[in-house]
């Protein structure tokens, strides 16, 4: 019985890192009394590999894409050359910052050396916490106005991608 009950809990936590579409996910935070209201995107300072702060505040007034990722979570890694495709799609005025949350520096260097110009951030869990993410890969894009306009768990086509990013440009 404890068996069954450890490979459902290992199942269920696998689920949101082999969705093979992504799912919408509830903003962070209470409940907005106004529907028409989005709500703040929670402000962070990160590193990235090369020892660059990043901040939500500095990249105010830009659109943002946030992807939640972690080494174990195969998606994650299938995703990468999709990433790096898209990252040289992306207008000036549009971030992609990969949120990593917690693996250890040389983890993320051995994957980042397979994927040139990609904004991997290290350290991230206290994001995920503030962000409610539970699951990876999980997307979320910001607005001009730090504003979260969407969220996803599992993989977002670039395509898709690409057309959230216009809509909020």
């Amino acid at each position: 019985m404890r068996k069954v009950l450890i490979l459902t809990l290992v199942a269920f936590l696998l689920a949101g890192c082999m969705s093979p579409q992504p799912t919408p996910m509830d903003p962070p935070g209470d409940s907005q009394d106004d529907e028409d209201e989005l709500p703040l995107a929670p402000g962070f300072e990160l590193q990235d590999l090369e020892g660059a702060l990043w901040s939500l505040e500095d990249l105010q007034g830009d659109v943002v894409m946030l992807y939640f990722w972690a080494v174990g979570c195969p998606a994650c890694i299938e995703k990468m050359p999709e990433l790096v495709e898209l990252q040289q799609e992306l207008p000036h005025d549009v971030h992609l910052l990969l949120v990593n949350g917690g693996d250890s520096v040389a983890k993320v260097e051995g994957i980042a050396a397979d994927y040139d110009n990609l904004n991997m951030l290290l350290h991230g869990s206290n994001v995920f916490s503030q962000y409610g993410v539970r699951y990876t890969p999980t997307t979320v894009f910001i607005n001009r106005d730090g504003e979260i306009s969407q969220g996803f768990i599992g993989p977002v086509p670039n395509d898709g991608a690409l057309e959230i990013i216009n809509k909020l440009r």
